[in-house]
């Protein structure tokens, strides 16, 4: 998560960016929080996704993707993970929040059908 949010760090605030890459043990606590998935490539950890459900919603949270896989589609599928997920377990819509500078992470999610909500603080898509 750290490397994959590095080059916005002077973005954030300390606090807000120390929970946006999350430590060990906060990680740990997502896997009884819902599901998570991991991207590999030759064994090595690339990208990763997690969700908490939210009533009807899934709540998509903590989407990272190192660098130097960036580009190469590791993050629609990681999406694609996700939906398809959604709809088995029938959930009736996804979101996610993101920041405003993260302009690759908004052309992807609005490539892959996610339009912005309005919500103060933060750009929601839905």
């Amino acid at each position: 998560m750290r490397e994959s949010f590095a080059e916005f760090e002077s973005l954030y605030t300390p606090e807000a960016f120390a929970v946006t890459i999350s430590d060990a043990e906060k990680i740990r606590k997502r896997f009884d929080e819902g599901a998570i998935w991991a991207a590999l490539e030759n064994e090595t950890l690339v990208g990763t996704v997690s969700t908490v459900a939210d009533k009807e919603r899934l709540y998509i949270r903590s989407m990272a993707v190192l660098p130097s896989a960036q580009g190469s589609g590791i993050g629609r599928k990681l999406l694609e993970a996700v939906e398809h997920f959604a709809v088995e377990d029938g959930f009736k819509s996804l979101f996610l929040y993101t920041t405003s500078y993260s302009l690759s992470a908004i052309s992807l999610y609005e490539q892959n059908g996610f339009e912005r909500g309005e919500e103060s603080g933060a750009d929601e898509f839905f």
